[in-house]
């Protein structure tokens, strides 16, 4: 084991021993890059602290214990069951701990909770919709105007913003196409890589180009349009349900 690696599992030991002797903590979850052994630099750790159903409070708060950054969740069996439902396109919670190590339980509803976590982890996210495609072509193709527009006026500001919300985008399309959760971007490479090593290349040349170059951002539009069905339409029309506010 590594010195950073022991320095952050002893500082998760120290918060542990003295969170749960609070009476009304029921389970403690410790999650990140100290469960998976890969503590970076600036890495903290993530304690997910499970209250009682009693409790009627949430808590986050950051603690320094021996140099490393501890980060805690504090919240009770509804509220986290909550945070499930929510999140269900980005489930931060169910990602904490499905992926943790129980450190601390008392009481059955952390394994049960542990075990929702897991099973909505599992779920392949679902495939894009006719209508959502069209959205995603939508997008690209605004944005991709706007790009030219900042070049056209020689808006070297304009255009490098523009152009890292095309890239931001065709990540995102990429990973609803592939029907696969996008990862924390530090680890983003890895990810994409390990699905398509071409497609991911292209993201990496495509940040890479000078800010007023346009062959490598016009593959990689190329190449997310393709994961659509192809370019879209000059002329379309759309019609959908109506989506009121709850009460109008």
């Amino acid at each position: 084991m590594n010195s950073r690696l022991a320095q952050y599992q002893e500082a998760s030991k120290v918060f542990v021993d003295g969170e749960k002797l609070d009476d009304d903590v029921i389970g403690i979850i410790v999650s990140g890059s100290t469960v998976h052994g890969r503590p970076d630099q600036n890495s903290d750790v993530d304690i997910h602290v499970i209250l009682s159903p009693d409790c009627d409070y949430r808590e986050r708060r950051n603690t320094w214990i021996n140099g490393i950054e501890i980060e805690t969740f504090k919240n009770p069996p509804a509220q986290i069951r909550a945070y499930f439902e929510r999140e269900k396109a980005r489930p931060h919670t169910a990602h904490m701990l499905a992926y943790g190590n129980i450190a601390y339980s008392n009481s059955p509803i952390v394994e049960e909770l542990v075990a929702t976590a897991k099973a909505l982890i599992a779920e392949v996210p679902p495939a894009l919709q006719a209508d959502q495609m069209e959205f995603e072509k939508y997008f690209i193709d605004d944005y991709f105007k706007d790009f030219e527009d900042a070049l056209y006026n020689k808006d070297r500001l304009g255009a490098s913003l523009i152009r890292h919300k095309i890239v931001n985008r065709c990540i995102d399309i990429f990973c609803k196409a592939h029907r696969v959760r996008r990862g924390k971007d530090k680890r983003l490479a890895e990810q994409l890589s390990g699905i398509d090593a071409d497609f991911a290349e292209g993201i990496q040349t495509a940040m890479r180009e000078a800010w007023n170059q346009v062959s490598a951002i016009t593959a990689l539009r190329v190449a997310t349009e393709e994961l659509l069905g192809g370019r879209r339409s000059l002329e379309w029309t759309m019609r959908s349900g109506l989506d009121l506010l709850e009460g109008h």
